[in-house]
């Protein structure tokens, strides 16, 4: 574990650096979620580029699969000691954090948990304990700053952040998460609005829409924070860090959980997204070319002649447009005929069918996402189609359940060893359905949370 500044800083590169071919894998996804096709071809400029979107669809379809319902927190009688009168108590009290968490962002927090799981393959949760936002916010701001804060506090104990897999490398150990570096662009105005201008006095002349490099560290003991400016992360702004604490707290308030791949495989392959096989067989570069090829040819085609004669070039073919629709007068012997394009061949056709089979097998069937099939097709056969569709689905769920339940439980693992300490031992909140207030007397030390999220 680092004890000092630039033990992190090493450490946090090295940790960089053994991700950097996984951040090229995520680098890919990105392109065909977002349908930015970067190797396009080039210097060819009347070409009628076309990029595919069944890769898209595809993962929005899981997504929405996924994230179309809340997630169903409960607290297993069987599995938890002397719980059965305090367990409805807190799994109100999880399905409100986990409501108010989306609610500040404006977006449920399944949604953004589940697109990061299927669009990367992983997904990390930050924890906040609203006193602590309080304090660190609620002093130098402006009133509607000071309200804003204020709110979540009100509303909330606990509030949980879901960050972009791209920016956060994480540590494994033997029994859990060991050590956790993240770096983000952060603006001067949200670098003053957390730190204050005092904790780095270079920036107080800069303009505020200006970005630096925020990097954050967190392992078992230590937890250090420091702001960098150009791409390597020892590069510091200020030469004291931001953070440089003994957290002491019992364990790091991030949860990172993977929905597909194996620990049998090196780093790399430790998380897999959903279109990796999309990503790998090259499936949405072929589709691609199809497209742009075949659309360009349709297009060039299209502004050529439409019909064809059989004159020869001393033969004169006259068009008359003063009659409505056109007269083509051709010379005795001589006729007109349609002009034979076959620019969309059945060759062309084949390998597009070919390549669009490989996406859906490699992702998820249409008729799972409610692609009719026909009105041959019973209701039997329609409801076992989509229920064995979903089967790609089974690992994102259930392993995105158990992300979401591991948050739970390292919030009320925090709040109890905080209340040890002199924190508040209850704790209220705002729910959909009145107020909440939970001892921390009432939490189990051996507590153990589920989380379902329901294919919808």
């Amino acid at each position: 574990m680092a004890k000092t500044v630039e033990q992190a800083q090493e450490h946090a590169a090295a940790l960089v650096e053994a991700y950097a071919e996984r951040n090229t894998m995520f680098d890919a996804m990105d392109e065909m979620f977002l349908l930015d096709w970067k190797d396009k071809p080039k210097n060819e400029s009347d070409l009628k580029f076309t990029a595919s979107p069944d890769p898209r669809n595809a993962a929005l379809g899981a997504i929405r699969l996924l994230s179309a319902t809340e997630p169903v927190f409960s607290v297993p009688r069987e599995k938890n000691s002397s719980m059965d009168k305090q367990a409805d108590l807190i799994e109100k009290m999880c399905k409100t954090i986990w409501y108010h968490s989306g609610r500040f962002k404006g977006v449920p927090l399944e949604e953004i948990v589940v697109e990061s799981e299927i669009r990367y393959g992983m997904s990390v949760m930050a924890i906040y304990d609203t006193d602590d936002l309080m304090a660190m916010f609620g002093k130098t701001g402006s009133k509607a700053q000071n309200r804003q804060v204020e709110r979540v506090v009100g509303r909330t104990p606990y509030l949980i952040e879901v960050w972009d897999p791209k920016t956060v490398y994480p540590q494994w150990g033997r029994f859990g998460l060991n050590a956790v570096y993240r770096t983000v662009m952060m603006s001067v105005a949200e670098i003053r609005q957390q730190f204050g201008i005092d904790k780095v006095p270079e920036l107080a002349d800069v303009d505020e829409a200006e970005l630096y490099q925020y990097a954050d560290y967190w392992d078992l003991d230590v937890h250090m924070a420091w702001i960098g400016s150009g791409s390597e992360s020892t590069n510091m702004v200020s030469g004291t860090p931001l953070v440089n604490e003994e957290h002491k707290l019992p364990c790091i308030p991030i949860v990172v959980q993977t929905s597909e791949g194996s620990y049998l495989d090196e780093r790399k392959y430790q998380a897999i997204p959903f279109l990796y096989a999309v990503d790998k067989g090259n499936l949405w570069e072929r589709q691609n070319l199809i497209y742009t090829y075949g659309f360009t040819n349709l297009y060039r085609m299209a502004m050529n002649p439409t019909y064809q004669s059989d004159a020869g070039e001393e033969a004169a073919i006259t068009v008359d447009t003063s009659v409505a629709g056109g007269i083509v007068r051709t010379p005795p012997g001589h006729g007109l005929k349609p002009l034979e394009k076959d620019v969309w061949n059945k060759d062309l056709q084949i390998g597009m069918d070919l390549a669009s089979k490989m996406i859906e097998d490699s992702t998820i069937y249409r008729q799972a996402l409610g692609e009719p099939m026909g009105s041959q097709a019973s209701y039997s056969m329609v409801s076992l189609l989509h229920q064995a569709g979903r089967l790609p689905l089974t690992a994102p769920q259930k392993r995105g359940g158990w992300g979401i339940a591991t948050v739970m439980e390292t919030i009320m693992e925090m709040w109890k060893d905080k209340a040890e300490n002199g924190g508040n031992k209850v704790r209220k909140a705002l729910g959909r359905s009145g107020a909440i207030e939970l001892d921390v007397s009432e939490i189990p030390d051996d507590l153990l949370i589920e989380a379902k999220l329901d294919v919808a």
